[in-house]
């Protein structure tokens, strides 16, 4: 019987508790989420997977092979991928000459099936994929979970069995001797077959994208000309944690290794009619049509919409290899990259809570809009230092966005950054990045000091509950274990035959529920709150007696239903 009980101590002492949990979560966070692009700190993959995706195009004598452990090559019709035959060929042949570690991914996208029953059509489908692979040397296949990649892509249903049939049909005849990686979008409800298939050893490694949020930020408002829209990041951290902490907590310990998370150094360039932009990323703007600067023009990629449905704003992505080298200043800093000056009438500003550095140029070159600011939200050695600090692994959406001499990646591996792009002349170093550098110091040690404080201070209670009396105890019997849960899936809607798939989109949470009375959790998943705490709801269970999922001060876990009500 599992026991939960009453904090023993009066409100002043719990108080000084969480004051102390608190403040040393804000001085921790600050070291996490700072600003260090002028100076980036330091960031080490070497041990950890780097995946980078490439397309047919790629010179293969361009890629710099100690940086990746897979690389996946591209194919947008799984029917026919042999007519890329030249292109893999020399792929493979420069990953023989020059990076025989490197392990070669065929990389499916955009399925046109629309079931995955066993008929005739699904083993010609299994039979030629297994062929391909075998055939051509490659040394595993990457799929890109079928149907839905988008919010608003939330149509029909996939029949999540028979996908997950196929994938063990696949890796069954192809003897267990390739690797199985399967791309998924962040969600708060993860599918319980692709649970199963990371758990069992079918799906080698699972690969989570987490950009281009901003294409549906208000996916109930679309780009005609005169409606409201908004801005959002393109990959927030607070979004990308989300997903990592939801997709961790469902697979079982010795399998979170597999989880892959996906980057993109595409960044979004758009138009924005809202001069809130210059201090915020998130702001409510008036649609309207923009033309492209003639200075960029040529650097700017369109962004399709998902699934043939209109996205609510206009967005390019702007690689890094061209936006560092045209917006981004490195003649003030010794030619280092991570510079936070700017040239050309752009501005840098940096987004402490989204922990994401974002750009806008006040010198409009439409002349069809009275007031318009050009707005890019991108990554950087900052937005990449917070994402990647706890993550198992890390995959690359395009690996021809970053720069020539592959400053992104290097930052990733650990490497010595490269110079700037251009031959610059020595300058004197900035002496306001020793002072943050001091400060990131003191803050990291009084961080320290008051967690050690914290600590003693759990020790101690939980010395004293332990010797306390049974008062207020909860048989966990009547309660069924959430993560023992294999039927159907999570969601705010827990009808059993609601379906739910991954979406590059996170759908808004569950809703909010009030804590009735304290909870401190005894196992590694549990949420812990204090009555009076306000708790986002991410899962709910079948009804009060169950275990639900929640998050509180950006800590995900799980917590039981009759310890809280609706919030009125």
């Amino acid at each position: 019987m599992r026991k939960i009980y009453p904090p023993p101590f009066n409100k002043f002492v719990v108080f000084v508790f969480y004051s102390l949990l608190s403040i040393a979560a804000i001085v921790s966070s600050q070291v996490t989420l700072m600003d260090n692009g002028c100076k980036p700190s330091a960031l080490n993959f070497t041990n950890r997977p780097v995946i980078g995706y490439v397309q047919p195009s790629i010179d293969p004598n361009s890629i710099q092979w100690d940086l990746y452990s897979h690389i996946n090559f591209i194919v947008s019709d799984y029917n026919n991928p042999e007519k890329n035959k030249e292109k893999y060929t020399a792929l493979i042949a420069a990953k023989n000459a020059n990076g025989k570690n490197v392990k070669i991914l065929l990389s499916i996208r955009n399925y046109d099936r629309l079931t995955w029953k066993e008929d005739k059509d699904f083993y010609d489908a299994l039979d030629y994929i297994s062929e391909f692979i075998t055939k051509n040397n490659f040394d595993g296949v990457d799929i890109e979970y079928p149907g839905m990649r988008g919010f608003p892509c939330n149509q029909k249903p996939v029949n999540d069995a028979d996908f997950g049939a196929f994938i063990r049909n696949m890796k069954t005849k192809l003897q267990n001797k390739i690797i199985i990686m399967l791309t998924v979008g962040s969600t708060p409800t993860p599918s319980e077959e692709i649970i199963s298939l990371v758990d069992d050893k079918i799906v080698d490694l699972l690969n989570i994208e987490t950009y281009h949020f901003s294409l549906y930020a208000s996916p109930n408002q679309f780009n005609t000309v005169g409606n409201d829209v908004t801005t959002n990041p393109n990959s927030p951290y607070g979004r990308f944690k989300q997903a990592y902490d939801i997709w961790s907590l469902r697979i079982s310990k010795e399998n979170k290794e597999k989880i892959i998370m996906g980057i993109d150094f595409g960044n979004t360039f758009q138009v924005v009619t809202n001069k809130t932009i210059m201090d915020s990323q998130t702001v409510e703007y008036k649609y309207v049509p923009y033309d492209i600067p003639q200075e960029i023009r040529g650097q700017l990629i369109q962004i399709k919409n998902l699934c043939n449905i209109q996205a609510n704003a206009a967005l390019y992505s702007w690689p890094w290899k061209n936006l560092s080298a045209y917006a981004l200043d490195y003649s003030q800093t010794n030619g280092s990259y991570g510079s936070c000056n700017t040239k050309n009438n752009w501005t840098r500003k940096f987004d402490q809570t989204n922990s994401v550095p974002w750009l806008y140029n006040n010198n409009p070159y439409n002349s069809n809009v009275d007031f318009s600011i050009f707005y890019v939200s991108y990554e950087d050695f900052s937005s990449l230092y917070a994402k990647l600090l706890a993550v198992g692994g890390v995959s690359i959406s395009d690996i021809s966005y970053d720069d020539d001499k592959n400053s992104l990646l290097n930052y990733i591996r650990g490497n010595q950054l490269p110079s700037s792009p251009v031959d610059l002349p020595p300058t004197k170093n900035n002496p306001d990045n020793h002072k943050a550098n001091a400060g990131v110091i003191v803050g990291a040690v009084l961080g320290g000091l008051l967690l050690l404080v914290v600590s003693c201070f759990v020790w101690y209670r939980r010395k004293y509950i332990l010797n306390s009396k049974d008062a207020g105890a909860i048989s966990k019997s009547t309660m069924r274990s959430h993560t023992a849960t294999k039927n159907a899936e999570m969601s705010c809607d827990s009808s059993p035959n609601r379906f739910a798939v991954p979406t590059t989109v996170i759908p808004v949470a569950c809703g909010y529920v009030t804590a009735m009375f304290d909870f401190e959790g005894k196992e590694e998943n549990d949420l812990s709150f204090r009555k009076g705490d306000k708790i986002e709801v991410l899962e709910r269970g079948d009804g009060p007696n169950d275990w639900w999922v929640g998050r509180v001060n950006n800590t995900v876990g799980e917590f039981p239903g009759n310890y809280v009500k609706e919030t009125g």
